[in-house]
């Protein structure tokens, strides 16, 4: 296994001005799958750096790079800028007859000079940043800045009492956050087995692979999120209720005057909120609730 994967050889550090780094894609965006990366950190006293990840969706990017941030890890979205992609921050527009420079990559018939040349000089004028298109919920997903939808399963990682509060844990799910007490559980009801984050290219979770908190009378999670210019915002909760459901959203610690708790149908007003960092909390007080994301955004006038 490539050493940015597999820390065994690390055993002393040889200088101190070490910083030690990791790569991750396609797998569960929780502590569990980078406990080595972070028992190494600690017996060592080392700062490590997650150097190179991305290509996935946007909730895969909310749960891992907010999960970093927690952490305090440092980390670097490598894809930023790629060809026709939907899942990076910038995408470079495919030129015309793009397909015919792909078919003789792969041994196919070359078109001729003249073709080719107008097809990549197409191409490196389309690399220019203010030709190409730009993906800013991809941004906002990474970084967890409004405006953006907070995907329910990927609460923060500071653990029970800080994320999240649970009386139990019967979810089954395998391969994801099985070291937590928090009940995660597919939106699908018929789907059983192990959680998978493969990279589709689109920036949306399979729905075979969506997932949702289950929270009971008396359990509650917390979100975290960034705002970068003041704004009046909403937050509107997403996922189903039982019909005695009574919700209580709050912000910052502060609860909010409004029963969120018919989902999806009603947005709560957050009222004007600055910048910097805040945080969302949703606690059932009555009957269960099964959330599968928050839309955090403007408010519409």
């Amino acid at each position: 296994m490539h050493w940015s994967n597999d820390w065994s050889i690390f055993t002393e550090l040889w200088d101190d001005q070490v910083v030690l780094q990791f790569h991750k894609y396609w797998n569960a965006p929780d502590t569990d799958s980078i406990r080595d990366y972070l028992d190494v950190r600690d017996r060592l006293d080392v700062p490590i750096w997650l150097g190179e990840s991305g290509e996935n969706h946007l909730a895969w990017f909310q749960g891992t790079f907010g999960m970093c941030d927690d952490l305090g890890i440092g980390w670097n979205f490598w894809q930023w800028k790629k060809l026709g992609t939907r899942v990076s921050p910038v995408s470079v527009r495919v030129p015309d007859d793009w397909h015919l420079i792909q078919a003789a990559a792969a041994g196919g018939d070359r078109p001729d000079p003249e073709t080719a040349a107008k097809i990549l000089g197409q191409y490196l004028d389309n690399i220019a940043l203010d030709a190409c298109e730009q993906h800013q919920d991809v941004v906002h997903a990474m970084m967890r800045r409004a405006p953006l939808r907070l995907y329910a399963a990927h609460i923060p990682a500071g653990g029970e009492g800080v994320s999240w509060s649970a009386t139990r844990c019967d979810t089954g799910l395998r391969g994801f956050r099985e070291s937590e007490g928090v009940t995660i559980a597919f939106t699908d009801p018929e789907r059983t087995g192990e959680v998978s984050f493969p990279a589709t290219g689109d920036p949306y979770p399979r729905p075979s692979d969506a997932l949702e908190i289950r929270l009971a009378a008396g359990e509650w999670v917390i979100y975290c999120f960034e705002v970068r210019d003041a704004a009046d915002l909403t937050a509107t909760l997403l996922g189903a209720t039982s019909p005695d459901t009574r919700l209580r959203l709050s912000l910052d610690g502060t609860d909010l005057p409004a029963d969120p708790s018919a989902l999806g149908h009603a947005a709560t007003a957050l009222g004007r909120v600055g910048v910097g960092p805040h945080t969302l909390t949703v606690t059932v007080d009555n009957g269960w609730a099964r959330l599968s994301a928050i839309d955090v955004g403007t408010r519409q006038t």
